[in-house]
């Protein structure tokens, strides 16, 4: 339908479930309405505001539902107020903060980040799902533009909740294409589930690591987009029956040419980087996940491995490279002394084992909270600093857990002894062995 819908003037006065509501100035449009900043009570909030056609009974007591059960996940902008004004309504919501950009600008280029940023929102946003679904609430909707990240800190915020509604409700919202898990491709009338969203939560994950599309291989790079309808296209890439993972090993239909040195370079370079357990999922959210949606990995799963690859970053001390913790590769073949794949020094960190991960600690290095327990909500809480210096490691207690060292309480903003080789710290009570 086209948009007809009149903008709203700077300084109209609007009423609101949390009082009057003045527009200061337009932000941006899309297909489901406008989005002004405005002014509520001394503060600055973003305002959605629906099309006229959009602005439904059923819509309407979507947003009022969610305004009431206020979800606890700051990473969620959620709606806080509704907006009404005639025939048409909205909702207020946080500002997108200063510093924050959306995913599409990262794929496309627009501004660099670190490693550990980029690992950070994987978990930010695996974790925000997560808590989404336990809620039994699906989002039907993932796609790079609902979601920003701060590419200094990796914290996310996700907008244009109000897609969101109990796992099995109806609705008119069936998502973004290239981002609908496939059984939606070709039912029209299916609804987006929780199960939905975990096919479009990989293909965010893996553009955000990759900066590719996990279904856009040799047909998408070689296909005619004037000549093909948007149904066409559909059915080509995305269909259970057509849909075919880029890096799928039983088939080489759909694998990037090796020898084109002009398509998808990033994926090629990027996909040997990560360890084998982060190319498991994503190789089972892409072959077994597409035909049997029961398979796809869960948000809780993707968290747990993000923490695990945060905790095994580090970089080489002489050039700078990240890499990756890899037992194997660590202890086995280089007999506990590493050398950097790109400057070939030594490349040698401490490690402490934490359940089921293992962090190397370089100088400066914080150990969150979700390194000890992944199923926080809030997963970077800092607990302990270390200082790695002259080959002398200690531990600062920044956080609130307890953290004992040598059977001696550690008090916050206070330093352990130099810590040795085979040694224990004890966090909350459990101890944590120590490899220097």
């Amino acid at each position: 339908m086209t948009n007809t819908s009149k903008r709203l003037e700077k300084n109209a006065i609007l009423r609101s479930s949390g009082g009057r509501v003045r527009v200061i100035e337009y932000i941006t449009s899309g297909g489901q309405g406008e989005v002004y900043m405005v002014e509520l009570g001394m503060r600055r909030y973003a305002m959605k505001y629906y099309h006229k056609w959009l602005s439904t009974q059923e819509n309407k007591s979507n947003i009022v539902k969610l305004i009431k059960s206020r979800k606890k996940s700051s990473t969620f902008a959620w709606p806080l107020y509704l907006v009404e004004n005639g025939d048409r309504f909205g909702y207020i919501m946080e500002l997108i903060p200063e510093g924050y950009h959306n995913i599409n600008e990262w794929i496309g280029g627009r501004f660099d980040t670190t490693l550990e940023a980029l690992i950070k929102a994987c978990i930010d946003i695996s974790g925000a799902f997560q808590h989404l679904h336990r809620e039994q609430l699906s989002y039907k909707d993932i796609s790079p533009s609902n979601v920003y990240f701060n590419k200094d800190s990796g914290r996310v915020l996700i907008i244009d909740n109000d897609n969101i509604t109990k796992n099995l409700d109806k609705t008119g919202m069936r998502g973004t294409p290239s981002y609908m898990a496939p059984e939606l491709v070709v039912a029209e009338k299916r609804i987006p589930t929780r199960i939905t969203d975990l096919h479009s939560l990989a293909t965010l994950l893996f553009q955000m690591l990759f900066v590719e599309h996990p279904l856009h291989g040799k047909r998408e790079w070689r296909m005619d987009y004037q000549s093909e309808s948007r149904e066409n296209i559909a059915e080509k890439l995305y269909s259970p029956n057509n849909a075919q993972f880029i890096f799928a090993d039983q088939s080489d239909l759909d694998r990037y040419i090796e020898k084109d040195v002009e398509a998808h370079q990033n994926a090629r370079t990027m996909w040997e980087m990560y360890p084998e357990y982060i190319r498991s999922l994503f190789i089972r959210a892409f072959t077994l996940g597409i035909k049997e949606p029961h398979q796809r990995p869960t948000a809780g799963e993707w968290k747990e491995a993000f923490i695990k690859l945060l905790a095994s970053l580090y970089t080489c001390p002489n050039c700078g490279m990240p890499h990756f913790y890899d037992h194997e590769e660590f202890c086995r073949r280089t007999n506990g002394s590493p050398t950097c794949k790109r400057c070939g020094k030594s490349a040698f960190y401490p490690r402490i084992k934490i359940g089921e991960n293992v962090v190397v600690i370089n100088d400066g290095e914080i150990l969150y909270s979700s390194y000890f327990d992944s199923s926080l909500d809030e997963a970077f809480e800092p607990i302990i600093m270390a200082e790695y210096k002259n080959g002398e490691l200690k531990f600062e207690c920044v956080g609130k857990a307890r953290v004992a060292y040598n059977g001696r309480l550690v008090r916050r903003g206070s330093y352990t002894d130099k810590i040795s080789s085979g040694e224990f710290i004890e966090v909350n009570g459990k101890p944590y062995f120590i490899k220097t």
